[in-house]
């Protein structure tokens, strides 16, 4: 690559973001590699690592679990709210933290967000929020009317990110699309009471994680750590 102020990726959520960084003319960068990192942050002479794995396997794992939940695979919140505070959630506020720090401003902003959702879900569906028995006291429509009404605001910010990947690699995409039809089916399945469109947002979530995993894994394997290499587009 030669030398320019844009770098090609800050990672693979960021495409033509203005940088100072100056590339090796002489690198030959394969065709569906993983995305160079070039962070701008500097400690010392520390080479900050690149947060985007931990932030995509973070929100896999959580996405999984919700997926699940949803699928009705275990009927304990238990079970999930736990992965969504543990791992999920504070996982993809640090990378977003990162982001931020390093001028990722869209890596930032998407991680940040979809953080707090796993932390309000978490606190929401756990036993001690109250909400849950609460809810069951009431009209059975409450507790649907109520997470419908969660999940609204999401759909909505993840419509807005997904406007925003359309000049980003198909992985991003992909995701924040079915990002957005996990949390849109989510919202009119409670609204209406439709079981079909709330077994399709559980599926969403695991096809969420599906991706989150993969793109992770290409970002995070180069040949430091494994032989293994896998394409990036």
């Amino acid at each position: 690559m030669s030398t320019s102020t844009k770098a090609e990726y800050e990672h693979c959520e960021a495409v033509n973001v203005t940088s100072n960084h100056v590339h090796d003319p002489e690198a030959q960068v394969p065709a569906n590699a993983a995305p160079a990192y070039p962070p701008s942050l500097k400690i010392g002479n520390a080479r900050p690592g690149n947060p985007a794995p931990l932030g995509f396997f973070s929100f896999g794992t959580g996405s999984l679990a919700v997926g699940l939940f949803c699928l009705d695979v275990t009927p304990l919140p238990h079970a999930v709210t736990g992965v969504c505070v543990g791992y999920a959630g504070l996982g993809q506020f640090l990378c977003g933290l990162f982001e931020l720090l390093i001028g990722n401003t869209y890596a930032a902003t998407t991680m940040i967000s979809f953080s707090g959702f796993f932390f309000s879900f978490a606190y929401t569906f756990s036993p001690q929020s109250g909400f849950l028995e609460l809810a069951e006291k009431m009209d059975p429509k409450v507790l649907n009317n109520s997470t419908a009404v969660f999940m609204l605001g999401y759909s909505a910010i993840a419509f807005i990110f997904l406007l925003g990947t359309f000049r980003q690699p198909w992985l991003i995409r992909i995701t924040l699309t079915f990002v957005f039809l996990g949390f849109f089916t989510s919202m009119l399945g409670h609204f209406l009471n439709i079981q079909a469109l709330l077994t399709a947002s559980g599926a969403f979530s695991i096809c969420i994680a599906a991706v989150a995993y993969y793109i992770g894994a290409a970002l995070l394997y180069d040949e430091s750590n494994t032989f293994i290499k896998l394409p990036f587009f």
